[in-house]
């Protein structure tokens, strides 16, 4: 399991475009031959780092995960055909872009994600969080007009195979 790792162009971020890439790159190399679960942040740049995945050969027998995709339609267009996963949290879905995507996303690559904590130090309430969780499925079930129970059962069996795969 490797994560949080990948790009973030946003502010002054960019300035560090050349070492993130390259820092990057080599966690890509690192992860080609498979066998691997990658959460993957991508602010401003998802067509980059599914450049890099693509070069390095790390889409190819891994679970890339995309943390709260924030790329255009096209790079999530781009990161289904190569296999990704998309994982969504209450923030993305505050979105109209966000609503949108997770929309999009087939079922059998959307995860749910807490993106906790959101701050350095920040006391975790695990009640909270399956409290916040359990309304995200919801708000995902009616954004996608589909039984929350399927929804939920989709889900899980696809958090099994990624995290417990035979």
């Amino acid at each position: 399991f490797i994560g949080e790792v990948g790009l973030d162009f946003a502010g002054d971020r960019a300035a560090a475009r050349e070492a993130q890439v390259a820092a990057f790159e080599r966690v890509a190399r690192a992860s080609a031959g498979g066998g691997k679960v990658l959460s993957i942040h991508a602010v401003r740049a998802a067509g980059e780092v599914l450049d890099v995945l693509e070069r390095a050969g790390a889409l190819a027998g891994n679970a890339c995960i995309f943390h709260w995709f924030s790329g255009t339609s096209d790079e999530l267009q781009r990161a289904l055909r190569a296999g990704c996963f998309c994982s969504v949290n209450p923030r993305m879905l505050a979105a109209k872009r966000g609503r949108a995507y997770a929309q999009a996303v087939p079922a059998e690559r959307l995860l749910l994600e807490t993106d906790a904590p959101s701050e350095a130090g920040e006391p975790y309430d695990p009640a909270a969080e399956a409290a916040r969780l359990a309304a995200l499925l919801e708000t995902l079930a009616e954004l996608r007009r589909t039984p929350v129970d399927a929804l939920a059962a989709r889900i899980a069996e696809t958090s099994r195979a990624l995290l417990f795969p035979a």
